[in-house]
């Protein structure tokens, strides 16, 4: 069980795994979805019933020799309790990325008029509530760092949503850490730790930590250092110059990766990732190259060889309960959390792409970015006033609307990062 799509790369490895077990057993995808977007007051019922409908007749059509299936969910509030029934026909269920349910629920139920029953309350509760009525064993998978709404669970959920997942939570009979990341290279898994470190206190809920366990610092294999590049333009042209310079090293002639290894992951708002696909796949298509470009809250358990991340920094604003029980408003930006999750999905190689970057727009951030910055030995950070641009001048920042101008100043900042190396 994992959400995402039936096309997302984690089931679509799942799946290819899975089939090689034995001749004799094959393995089936079902997938549950529907667009948060599509609801409506007066719709909600029917269409979730709908969607639940199919996904029942879905299982209830599996062959005799699907012994195992994949279920991929984008979506996880239900309106009745029927799917207990389903997952106790099976022995074994594993939940992969747990946080992922987490984060989908939350969304959901602040995004929807629909308030009903879910995967997690009416489905995988049960199960280890009442163990005396099923024979089912239930093994979850998670990293609550890979949460992209954790440190923001107090305002986007309801009390019945915390209270069902900690009751969850409290069911867990054996927990077993594993600290250690042997994913990536040294130098990624250093930069994760810093990041780590800093999500940590990023808790907006007033408790002061996110009670993240500290993932101890790399892998002994070295590779090459991330590199951030800040840009504080707000231009996509300039996100785009980068971009085709990056794809250009990755897909030349003699470059030891293959499309396959190479994966461009983009998050944001709704309007600034269809901009951020869209850039994406056309430059692939002028390249030719069939690359992966993923949404990033949609690559969970997936990884490549070769990362190239891009993402629009924004903030927000929150009152949060201090200590002393006075509020106090607190900015901050969901660039840590994204951050953390897509570098993650990175082997060897990887760069980061942060555009509208504004220093001492959130403190968590630029916290992070400035122990980063001191870490010469595991990364690099570019900022584009490296370029003697003034940013801060309007005047400056429309001299270099242009493609054209962008892609003059990339050609100076990497002068510059040549020479710095």
């Amino acid at each position: 069980m994992s959400v995402g799509w039936k096309t997302s790369p984690a089931v679509l490895r799942y799946h290819e795994v899975l089939n090689r077990i034995s001749d004799n057993i094959d393995c089936s995808i079902v997938e549950y979805t529907m667009f948060i977007e599509e609801l409506s007051d007066i719709e909600d019922e029917y269409k979730v019933t709908a969607a639940e409908i199919s996904l029942f007749q879905q299982l209830d059509n599996l062959s005799i020799s699907s012994r195992i299936v994949i279920l991929a969910l984008n979506f996880t509030l239900l309106p009745s309790t029927e799917v207990y029934d389903y997952i106790t026909r099976f022995d074994h269920v594993f939940v992969d990325d747990y946080q992922s349910f987490h984060d989908h629920l939350a969304y959901e139920v602040s995004n929807s008029s629909y308030k009903s029953n879910c995967m997690l309350s009416d489905g995988l509760l049960p199960v280890v509530k009442k163990p005396s009525t099923n024979n089912t064993s239930l093994w979850v998978f998670s990293d609550i760092g890979q949460s992209t709404v954790i440190y923001n669970i107090s305002s986007i959920s309801t009390v019945k949503v915390r209270s069902k997942l900690n009751e969850f939570k409290e069911k867990f009979k054996f927990e077993k850490l594993l600290p250690v990341n042997l994913r990536n290279t040294h130098e990624i898994s250093s930069v994760l730790s810093v990041i780590r470190k800093h999500y940590n206190p990023m808790d907006l809920s007033g408790a002061g930590t996110l009670g993240l366990r500290q993932q101890k610092n790399g892998h002994f294999l070295r590779g090459t250092k991330p590199t951030f590049y800040l840009l504080r333009n707000d231009n996509l042209a300039a996100c785009e110059a980068f971009l085709e310079e990056e794809l250009a090293k990755l897909t030349e002639a003699d470059s030891c990766f293959n499309d396959k290894d190479i994966a461009v992951l983009y998050d944001g708002d709704r309007k600034y990732r269809d901009e951020l696909l869209e850039m994406a796949e056309k430059l692939l298509r002028i390249r030719n190259k069939k690359i992966a470009v993923q949404y990033t809250e949609d690559c969970r358990s997936a990884e490549w060889t070769a990362v190239v991340y891009l993402h629009r920094l924004t903030t927000g604003k929150i009152p949060c309960t201090q200590s002393d029980n006075s509020v106090k408003e607190i900015t901050f930006s969901n660039t840590i959390p994204f951050l953390n999750q897509a570098l993650s999905r990175a082997r060897v190689y990887s760069t980061v792409i942060i555009y509208n970057y504004t220093p001492n727009a959130c403190t968590y951030t630029d916290n992070m970015l400035s122990e980063l910055r001191e870490r010469t030995d595991i990364c690099r950070i570019v900022d584009v006033t490296d370029l003697g641009i003034d940013i801060d001048s309007d005047e400056d920042i429309d001299d270099i609307d242009s493609d054209e101008d962008w892609n003059l100043c990339f050609q100076n900042t990497m002068l510059l990062e040549d020479l710095d190396y």
